[in-house]
């Protein structure tokens, strides 16, 4: 995984990940953080296409066992499956139907205070 993936994609992009997220893929020093889904380059030109970054609090990469992996640590995490539907689904609108209203959804901020803090949107 490249320090900064995503960094030369010229189509608008949406990634998902959280702060219980155990891989360290693309993690510097093998440690994970929010640093290491930077989508560009600090005091690079920022891309043409936009890079919607979608972090929750308290969820791993598997939503706690809910996709790909049963046996992930953690209970079911339904609350960050409905975060990620929801906020997918308004990307895919935005980009391949040209929606205005899930344009204005993503350019927001509105999901932190729908979903009480714990999820943030970053327009990178």
């Amino acid at each position: 995984m490249p320090e900064y993936p995503w960094r030369f994609e010229n189509v608008p992009t949406f990634t998902a990940t959280g702060s219980e997220d155990f891989s360290t893929t693309g993690a510097r020093d093998g440690v994970k953080s929010r640093s290491a889904y930077q989508l560009v380059d600090e005091g690079s030109e920022p891309p043409e296409q936009p890079h919607y970054y979608l972090y929750m609090q308290d969820s791993d990469h598997y939503l706690g066992g809910v996709i790909c992996k049963a046996d992930a640590p953690g209970p079911p995490d339904y609350e960050a499956l409905k975060i990620i539907n929801g906020t997918s689904i308004a990307f895919l609108d935005a980009f391949i139907g040209d929606d205005a209203a899930a344009h204005a959804f993503l350019d927001s901020g509105d999901i932190t205070e729908i979903t009480s803090d714990r999820a943030t949107l970053e327009l990178r």
